[in-house]
């Protein structure tokens, strides 16, 4: 029993101690992530020191002790940033990143691969190495879509966007936003688009394209959830609505980016913020203010956008005019180097605006000046007219002097024969009456002269007037005639330059691309998969690019009146089997291509074969371009009764919407902008058709696709 007290003692003892050592454990763990914290810290703040590599490679070491993934790439990180702030270091910038790469592909880390491979395309950009920045984007891209990765495809095209935006190329950094957003809708990937289309909005302001960058606005909002875009995109539309005069707008937009900003920063660019503001000040009419704020730093680039619309709002033309005239050599005249060439033909065309400009107001200064000089002679001949008025008056007033002095003299003459009864007297009198006689019918003469010579020359004035009227209405009825084919004249060939140039460049950057990959071969190490994989690209970019010369060349021909017949002897079944050998190599793998004819094999005809191949070419085209499972059918019979020969195109594509089938025949009009094609095939078939005196048309009752007819006369004159 008195070893009880030592007994508890021990079991206290024990239990605390115990009690001690569980706890220890967890404080052991917690120390060690609080010291691989503090070494993260550590490192981060040292970046571009040599320091932060000791501290990133002592980082590394613990988390891989601990199998700590995301540690591991934090330090793989610091050491990529660490190596990214030095100039010409791309040798060690390349082995920073691969480390990264080869990090995630081992623990299926899938979007730290094209995270890491953006710091290099960024780093080669940021230092003048274009050539090799796309080249090296084209790799990752080709990896991405070999193991499809589509988020790395994606990520692909905004950075080739970025690059494309930092060297003034703004055509194709459209592009590659606009197949970024396709490729978000095409790979089911749920992703808010408002960045892409802020993105898009900036591109288009910066070449002053502000009607576009308001549609892009309104497809922007429609697929934007977060405030900080939406906020941007109004304040976006509410510059371009300033620069466009729509005032109310400008109003109504302001202030849904304001209301938005006061619950998130927008997403938009300082200065074009800055300049929202300016703008706000110039609709307030605070003239003074605005000029103030301009000549402030912190106006960036648009600085000039702004300074137009102010010198516009208080009627300075002159200060206008140069205005407009910096912001075009500013944007467009002074770049020098292999990449200016897409801004020269930019250059160029606002050159030609600012000529048709001064023309068009040489031309308002004519016509007003005409109408000053009419106005002047319509006001002479009004004071001609009140000169005649006071002549008359006077002419009255004479009359009235002339009466009372006959008055007068009557009076007189009466007393005198009442004072006077002498004969020789009463003489005088009757000679004074005849006298006065004479001078009344004098003056009535001259005053009913006077009336016909105001009654005829006011006819006449009337009549010059009439006509100078009619004239000058005549003339203000063509000059608005002439003002409106211009304007729309202009229009179309805005629009068509806009569409040849996205169309073209297209296919020529995939050729220009492909062809620098195969040039350096030794360099990308292709392999022969991999080589006939591009030269298939290239070729069918090839066809495609030859395809929109060739329309090109037969609309102007067209157009021109130059378009010829040239009538052969043609075998019909040959000439729809060379249609089809020249379009099944682009048409997709599950897509069977059928030829059906119930004409015989020796059956020929005499047309023009060139453009019979043609339509039936386009007809194909389009077939393959719009059809990915199926089949594509060219049915080839005759038709007695009409005396044609009928051609039909059968695919199961995704078809035509019946509102639109009206309208494919029209020029440049497309259903879908996103695929490739200049939108003049199709109105090309239809001329050639009405050439050969046959039609083209499209089978309103087929709804498994798409099926296009085509007749030509079945001429068989030459047997």
């Amino acid at each position: 029993m008195r070893y009880f007290p030592f007994t508890i003692i021990a079991v206290i003892l024990a239990f605390v101690c115990s009690t001690h050592a569980i706890k220890a454990q967890p404080t052991a763990a917690n120390n060690e992530d609080s010291k691989q914290k503090s070494l993260y810290v550590l490192a981060n703040k040292n970046i571009g020191n040599e320091k932060s590599l000791v501290l990133a490679d002592s980082l590394i070491k613990a988390a891989k002790k601990k199998g700590d993934t995301e540690t591991v790439l934090r330090g793989l990180y610091i050491k990529l940033k660490h190596e990214y702030q030095k100039d010409n270091n791309i040798q060690k910038v390349d082995r920073a990143v691969n480390s990264i790469i080869d990090f995630a592909k081992k623990h299926n880390l899938t979007k730290h691969i094209y995270s890491a491979a953006s710091y290099k395309m960024t780093y080669l950009t940021n230092h003048g190495k274009y050539n090799e920045a796309i080249k090296y984007q084209y790799y990752i891209m080709d990896y991405a879509k070999r193991h499809k990765h589509n988020n790395g495809i994606v990520l692909g095209h905004i950075s080739m966007g970025n690059l494309f935006r930092k060297r003034l190329k703004i055509p194709q950094a459209i592009e590659e936003y606009e197949q970024a957003i396709e490729s978000y809708r095409k790979y089911g990937i749920d992703e808010d688009q408002g960045r892409n289309y802020i993105r898009i909005i900036e591109c288009y302001i910066i070449i002053g394209m502000f009607e576009k960058a308001l549609d892009y606005s309104s497809k922007g909002l429609e697929l934007t959830k977060r405030k900080e875009d939406i906020s941007g995109i109004y304040g976006y539309m509410a510059f371009c609505s300033f620069m466009l005069n729509n005032k109310a707008d400008f109003k109504k937009e302001y202030k849904a980016y304001k209301s938005y900003s006061s619950s998130s920063t927008p997403n938009i660019i300082p200065f074009v913020a800055n300049c929202i503001e300016t703008m706000k000040l110039i609709d307030d009419g605070k003239f003074n203010e605005a000029e103030k704020k301009l000549k402030a730093p912190g106006m960036g680039a648009f600085k000039q956008y702004v300074e137009i619309s102010l010198y516009n709002s208080q009627e300075r033309y002159e200060d206008l005019q140069q205005a407009m005239r910096r912001l075009h050599i500013n944007r467009f005249g002074d770049s020098k180097g292999s990449f200016t060439t897409d801004w020269a033909r930019m250059s160029e065309a606002i050159n030609n605006n600012l000529t048709e400009i001064d023309k068009q107001r040489a031309i308002n200064r004519s016509s007003q000046l005409e109408l000053t000089k009419t106005r002047l002679e319509l006001k002479n001949t009004q004071l001609e007219l009140f000169r005649f008025k006071d002549a008359e008056k006077l002419a009255w007033m004479a009359s009235d002097a002339k009466k009372l002095t006959y008055n007068n003299e009557r009076l007189l003459s009466e007393q005198l024969a009442k004072t006077l009864e002498n004969q020789n007297l009463q003489h005088k009198i009757n000679e004074q009456k005849i006298k006065s006689k004479r001078i009344t019918l004098a003056f009535t003469s001259l005053l009913l002269l006077l009336m016909y010579l105001y009654l005829r020359y006011n006819k006449r004035a009337a009549s010059i007037l009439k006509e100078k009227n009619m004239n000058l209405k005549k003339t203000l009825e063509e000059l608005s005639i002439a003002n409106d084919k211009a304007q729309e004249s202009d229009k179309k060939k805005t629009e068509f330059i806009q569409n040849m140039s996205h169309e073209v460049r297209t296919p020529l950057n995939a050729i220009v691309g492909f062809s620098q990959m195969l040039a350096t071969e030794s360099d990308t190490n292709l392999s022969e998969e991999d080589r006939k994989q591009i030269s298939q690209i290239i070729n069918t970019n090839s066809e495609i690019l030859n395809t929109i010369i060739t329309n090109i060349l037969d609309l102007t021909s067209i157009e021109n009146g130059r378009y010829t017949i040239k009538e052969n002897v043609v075998n019909i079944n040959d000439l729809c089997k060379s249609a089809i050998e020249s379009v099944k190599h682009r048409k997709a793998e599950d897509v069977e291509m059928i030829f059906k004819t119930d004409i015989p094999d020796n059956y020929a005809i005499t047309t023009d074969k060139t453009r019979v191949l043609q339509v039936i070419t386009n007809l194909l085209s389009n077939a393959v371009k719009n059809t990915e499972h199926g089949s594509i059918t060219l049915g080839c019979s005759l038709n007695e009764q009409s005396g044609m020969v009928m051609f039909s195109v059968t695919d199961t594509g995704i078809g035509i919407k019946k509102e639109q089938q009206e309208k494919i025949f029209e020029r440049f009009y497309k259903i879908d902008h996103f695929k490739p094609g200049t939108g003049l095939g199709l109105n090309i078939c239809k001329a050639i058709a009405e050439k050969l005196n046959g039609s083209v048309g499209i089978d309103s009752s087929y709804t498994n696709g798409a099926r296009f007819y085509f007749s030509i006369p079945n001429d068989t004159s030459f047997l």
